[in-house]
């Protein structure tokens, strides 16, 4: 299956669900995609600002900007 390891497990858990769907309307007797296992998809750590991007949000804003709500 080409694109990457989430698209596949999306995939799989979307023809799952409809193997369920099926299955208890019904028109399916076993749900056969519960037998195919999910890739595992590994972990990202979370972005971790630098130095200088933490001093620039601890001052605030400069005085060059202006009201955010539009009013004057």
């Amino acid at each position: 299956m080409p694109g990457s390891t989430s698209t596949a497990a999306r995939a799989i858990s979307a023809l799952r669900s409809f193997g369920d769907f099926l299955r208890e309307s019904g028109e399916l007797g076993d749900n056969e995609m519960m037998l195919v296992r999910r890739p595992k998809i590994p972990e990202r750590l979370p972005l971790v600002l630098g130095e200088h991007d933490l001093e620039n949000m601890i001052e605030g804003p400069g005085q060059s900007c202006g009201p955010r709500d539009g009013r004057g």
